[in-house]
């Protein structure tokens, strides 16, 4: 794969819990020093801002070239940094650029606004409550479109992924704005509405204040007229002490009750809790458990995904530099993870697990 070569400047960062259950990415390097060159993939960068009412927004945009060439409607993948994090680096560290010119989609950055939250950080609990209208969730929207009137996009193949605090503001995303994202990535996120994620639960959904139905029927409401079947593919690491402590599970079940409520308007079991399969393979000595998750027709909806030995890294990334624990090279990549099974069910073919599984 042909690509440039640029050089970087650390950006000094520690990982932060804060008591809105915010987290940060951590670059471990002392700021102002040299960063061995990073390899980028060679295509277009652009970089844009919208604005309404409530404020602006600025993105980093990467457009392969053979969609700068061609008419043809390609999926759109949008990815929310993690706390801390500009977009610049999340390219290198999702490694979302090289796979959207190996796999021919333009892949969309929005940046938060770090005079609007905490040192820039997405307050998806505050997004949740403002709903489909708040600030940030209407600008998110805004730079989709923009892209959108720019670029040929196929609009039933636009998803929306994001890590740890990005992971959170996904899934206000997926359940704000269905009407523009069929398939919704969390790399250790929190539930729809997960206000302080991070403490006391019932033992089997640890690290929820928020009980998975009820943010489920959140949702739901969110949604609103636009509500439809929302693929998800959930991902986090076994040595990851925020995934520990926040509810992986909790957010499984809410994506499945969401389902199973919108598919008949009743929370009636339609949608089947107990995954469809196990799996497990392992990837560079990495054991990688997957779970895979049907819907009432028996096609496949959702996966979770374990990683063991992942700390809060982006799997299968990465890194800046030599001591950057943000990005992890072993273990799937898990981006590339979720836009093969979202494609798979943007066909409408009924998609099911392996036989034997």
């Amino acid at each position: 794969m042909s690509r440039v070569r640029r050089r970087r400047t650390a950006v000094a960062g520690l990982v932060t819990l804060l008591g809105t259950g915010l987290w940060s990415v951590p670059a471990a390097a002392v700021a102002g020093t040299e960063q061995p060159a990073v390899e980028q993939p060679v295509g277009e960068v652009r970089y844009g801002q919208v604005a309404n009412d409530q404020g602006t927004m600025t993105y980093r945009l990467f457009v392969p070239p053979q969609v700068a060439q061609s008419d043809d409607a390609v999926p759109l993948v949008v990815q929310l940094h993690g706390s801390n994090e500009l977009v610049d680096d999340v390219a290198v560290r999702s490694r979302l650029d090289e796979l959207a010119l190996e796999r021919g989609f333009v892949a969309l950055y929005p940046q938060e606004d770090r005079a609007a939250t905490v040192t820039g950080i997405w307050n998806w609990t505050e997004a949740a409550q403002q709903g489909r209208d708040g600030r940030a969730p209407s600008l998110i929207a805004a730079s989709v479109e923009e892209v959108r009137e720019a670029l040929p996009i196929d609009p039933g193949r636009i998803t929306v992924g994001g890590f740890s605090a990005g992971a959170g503001m996904a899934t206000v995303m997926g359940a704000t704005h269905p009407d523009i994202f069929r398939g919704v990535q969390t790399e250790a996120g929190c539930m729809f509405n997960g206000t302080l994620c991070a403490i006391g639960s019932p033992d089997h959904l640890v690290g929820t204040t928020l009980d998975p139905i009820e943010s489920a029927r959140q949702v739901v409401a969110a949604m609103g007229g636009h509500a439809h079947r929302q693929p998800f593919v959930i991902s986090y690491g076994t040595l990851d002490p925020l995934a520990l402590v926040v509810g992986q599970q909790a957010l499984v079940e809410q994506w499945l009750a969401t389902n199973d409520l919108v598919d008949d308007g009743l929370l009636n079991g339609s949608v089947p809790t107990a995954p469809a399969t196990l799996t497990y393979e392992t990837i560079n000595g990495r054991v990688h458990e997957i779970a895979a998750y049907v819907d009432a027709q028996g096609c496949l909806l959702g996966q979770r995904h374990v990683v063991h030995g992942l700390g809060h890294a982006y799997s299968g990334g990465e890194p800046l530099q030599l001591l950057d624990t943000g990005a992890d090279p072993a273990g799937p990549q898990m981006r590339q993870v979720a836009h093969d099974f979202f494609e798979a069910q943007a066909d409408g073919v009924c998609q099911t697990p392996p036989s034997g599984a």
